[in-house]
């Protein structure tokens, strides 16, 4: 953590101006160049992984950055949701299509929701009663207050809408949306809306059943970075549609996103500089153009999947949209009760990461070259070995061998595919972890597969006779 301490790090506007994409992407460049020359590892590739912004750093990163990294995975990578790059309403109307997909009286309720709030709120004592209705430990000061805490949950649920249970968030069930529906919709014809709508919401923020009452200024997701981020350079802009959200219809008011970055931090908003800095509504193209080697991979339940790259743009910048995915879900841990289509997308990840490695091999390698002198070397060291047959190597100043040793019968075969076989073969016997082969006579392994990765002109293998 910069400054020693989250608490220094997000102290006061001085500490977080440092808080920026730029900034993380060439303390990523610095570290990554300082850890390959630590580890003597300058020539090993490096790919890059990243889900949510982490997704944006690492597209970003790799457009910005393609001498440090050869690929990336960037999921869940909202890289299209600035300006008017997409329709602002993307976000809210997926929210809301999860829930409707799921009970289309559950969508209802939530959406006749907000309205009962405002009338409630309005009531004599009616912040109050709302206050004891959504057990909250601290008195509402506004309706507002409660429904952005609602809202909140709703978008949440969305991005962790997991086939399993899972932590990420809050302690949630598999498939919690339909959790939540399921709440609202099981009870009994004339239970009022808000009753129903605290026992759904209950599911995200106290799925566990250990919270007694709900603060609202506490920060569960740890945000506070982010709204930071969001006041400066990740201005995003946002609306709710009449017809298809259920959230109280808006527009993006931009007037009023500044006024309140001004009172939270004192700080003007930069709305086109991510745009700037990363490339704004010819993304795509630029993409396609001057970007390789990016998978951005998308599960269209996730809201921020409006906002990313959702086909292929070229051979090497590929898209992986699955229908029932939700955010990053190809990034987290596997577990037993992946489904099969989630196992297929990490292969296909898996398939064209190492095609990337591949072809960085390939191309460091390079063209293989003739060379008569390392040619006449080992025709005159094998000519030397026909005589006794002793497996000894030359010992010479420029050149190395690997030897093979076969009698023509059974395994022992004697020619060039056969050696080569039997080389290679003895990677099984290698731990990579221990750097030790499992026997004394594989002793001389590793320099054997160092010399054949490594190989850039007219090696050769001569057989000799016995």
């Amino acid at each position: 953590m910069p400054y020693g301490s989250r608490e220094k790090a997000y102290k006061n506007a001085d500490s977080l101006s440092y808080l920026t994409a730029e900034q993380a992407l060439a303390d990523y460049a610095v570290f990554i160049t300082d850890l390959k020359r630590n580890l003597s590892a300058e020539a090993s590739p490096v790919v890059l992984f990243g889900g949510s912004y982490g997704g944006m750093l690492a597209a970003w990163m790799r457009l910005k950055y393609p001498h440090i990294a050869i690929g990336a995975l960037a999921s869940s990578a909202p890289i299209l949701q600035f300006e008017d790059i997409v329709p602002t309403a993307t976000f809210y109307d997926i929210v809301s299509n999860d829930f409707k997909r799921e009970s289309i009286s559950c969508f209802d309720a939530i959406k006749k929701s907000w309205e009962e709030i405002e009338v409630e709120g309005k009531k004599e004592n009616g912040l109050l009663h709302l206050t004891k209705r959504f057990h909250m430990c601290q008195s509402l000061n506004s309706t507002e207050d409660l429904s952005d805490w609602l809202e909140s949950a709703y978008s949440y649920l969305a991005m962790v809408d997991y086939p399993y249970p899972s932590s990420f968030l809050m302690p949630l069930p598999a498939s919690p949306i339909k959790e939540v529906c399921r709440k609202i919709d099981s009870f009994p014809k004339g239970t009022s809306i808000l009753e129903r709508i605290f026992a759904g919401v209950s599911i995200y923020y106290n799925y566990t059943g250990t919270v007694d009452c709900f603060d609202l200024a506490d920060d569960p997701h740890g945000m506070s970075g982010w709204d930071w981020q969001a006041c400066t350079e990740m201005v995003m802009p946002m609306s709710s549609s009449r017809n298809n959200s259920m959230f109280p219809t808006y527009d993006f008011d931009y007037a009023s996103y500044q006024e309140q970055c001004v009172k939270e931090f004192g700080i003007m908003p930069r709305p086109r500089w991510i745009t700037t800095e990363f490339g704004g509504h010819n993304m795509r193209t630029s993409l396609k153009m001057f970007g390789s080697n990016i998978i951005f991979s998308n599960g269209l339940l996730d809201p921020w999947s409006g906002g990313g790259v959702l086909q292929n743009l070229s051979e090497t910048i590929v898209a992986l949209v699955t229908k029932e995915g939700a955010h990053h879900i190809d990034l987290r841990a596997s577990t037993d009760d992946d489904p099969d289509w989630l196992v297929e997308q990490r292969k296909s990840e898996t398939k064209l990461i190492k095609g990337w490695i591949d072809n960085y091999y390939q191309e460091k390698i390079g063209p293989l070259k003739w060379n008569t002198t390392v040619a006449n070397y080992a025709k005159d060291y094998s000519q030397q070995r026909s005589e006794d047959c002793v497996l000894v190597h030359s010992q010479g100043p420029d050149y190395g061998e690997n030897l093979y040793l076969g009698t023509g019968l059974g395994q022992g075969v004697l020619d060039a595919a056969a050696a080569v076989k039997g080389w290679v073969g003895e990677i099984d016997s290698y731990d990579y972890n221990s750097n030790t082969c499992d026997n004394d006579f594989l002793s001389s392994m590793k320099a054997d597969i160092v010399v054949w990765r490594n190989v850039y002109s007219g090696d050769t293998i001569n057989p000799v006779p016995i």
